[in-house]
């Protein structure tokens, strides 16, 4: 077993309002969206390919945000909207744009985009060491669900 992993629920009521920033959040549609965060995703050559393929063939309604700073895309996130249920996924902020209340704000964007469909919950993951990302998604009161674990060799470790 390795990487713990959490998955977190909170409903839509207890999401915060947007925090002020400087850089604006966009919500743009999702093949956008992973055309211009392939490199703070760290997606190239086929694998980024393969995530256009989906995002453009996904059959529910899905969205992207993304926060750029000097036209480099700096943070992000995406929301998939199935019924009442808002699943986040994605979630980055570039390290040298990290503690400035840019995931802040792409979290309450993405939860706003979601309630503006009708969504009530949403959820996500995170791995369980990530502190910072837990007191983030702490705000919008995010709570575990359940938790798992990775298997595997320990070749195959992260």
């Amino acid at each position: 077993m390795f990487e713990r992993t959490l998955v977190l629920r909170a409903d839509m009521p207890t999401a915060s309002p947007m925090p002020v920033v400087r850089d604006a959040v966009e919500i743009i549609d999702a093949p956008r969206w992973v055309e211009l965060t392939a490199g703070l995703l760290d997606l190239a050559g086929d694998p980024r390919l393969a995530a256009v393929e989906r995002a453009r063939s996904y059959p529910l309604p899905h969205a992207g945000a993304i926060i750029r700073h000097q036209g480099e895309v700096v943070a992000c996130g995406l929301v998939k909207l199935e019924g009442a249920h808002a699943g986040l996924f994605a979630l980055n902020t570039a390290p040298a744009h990290r503690r400035r209340g840019l995931g802040l704000a792409i979290v309450s964007a993405l939860l706003a985009e979601a309630s503006r469909h009708g969504s009530r919950v949403a959820y996500l993951q995170v791995t369980a060491d990530n502190e910072a990302a837990l007191a983030l998604y702490g705000r919008f009161g995010f709570a575990p669900l359940y938790d798992y674990w990775y298997r595997g060799p320990s070749s195959e470790r992260r």
